[in-house]
This record gives structure tokens, sequence and C-alpha cells, in this order.
């Protein structure tokens, strides 16, 4: 299944406008300023095995590789938020390729956005945590 985008993503209080994307294995998430300009990008990807995600945050310079705890696993407590972790392993050396299949309904200009973080992230070396903001 690719990529599907929410209706009507939330805006959460003190950050842009952003789009969400859900599959099976993955989630895209796109912040845009009311000017419409890309502001940043994460991507979340191995949802149905070990989550990790690639995130440009808006303002940030560089994106970062994470591993992602699903919040939940705790005997006797409730599901909480996902929390983000330092990544156990590389940047897999076909994201980019992956989030190309899971993305053919995404509007070319976001794909192009988001090739540009995860190549960036590639060409840093795919043991590196961090990579530049694309131009």
């Amino acid at each position: 299944m690719s990529l599907v985008e929410v209706d009507q993503a939330s805006r959460l209080v003190g950050e842009p406008s952003r789009r969400v994307f859900f599959s099976d294995a993955c989630i895209l998430i796109v912040w845009i300023s009311d000017e419409n300009e890309l502001l940043g990008c994460q991507f979340v990807y191995d949802r149905d095995r070990i989550p990790h995600a690639v995130s440009l945050r808006p303002g940030d310079s560089a994106a970062e590789h994470f591993s992602v705890s699903d919040g939940e696993g705790r005997a006797g407590k409730s599901k909480e938020s996902p929390i983000f972790g330092v990544a156990r392993h590389e940047v897999p050396a076909d994201i980019v390729q992956r989030f190309r299949a899971e993305a053919v309904d995404v509007d070319e200009l976001l794909q192009t956005f988001v090739v540009k973080v995860l190549e960036g992230l590639l060409k840093e070396g795919a043991c590196s945590l961090y990579c530049r903001r694309p131009n």
C-alpha cells in the first residue's frame, strides 16, 4: 500500500501547517509555511518492523536519523507517544528507493524535497546522523 494523505492533519500549537501521509510501512510529515514554502519533513520507515525516522524539523539546519519506540510494551501502562532515540543502525542504502515506492501518490514537489533530504543524509555517510538542509 502506498502513502495516503490524511484529509485534515491537525496543526500543533506553535508549529507550521503540515501534510501527513500514512501507509502500513511508513509515515511522512511535511511542514509547510503559510506561503507554501517547504520547511521540513519526517519520514518514518519500517513501521511494520522496528521503526526508524529521518527528520528535518522546521528551523533545523541538519536532518537526523532516529530509532522510534512506539510507546507500547510497558506492562500495566497505557500506550504513550512514540519516543525518538539514538538509531542503532545506519540509514539503509535503499532508503530513497523505498521512499519512492511508497510515495507514488505524493505530489512531485514534496517527493523531490524528501528525496533531497534522504540523499543528503546518505552523502554525508550512511552511518552519519546528520546532513545539511537541502537548497
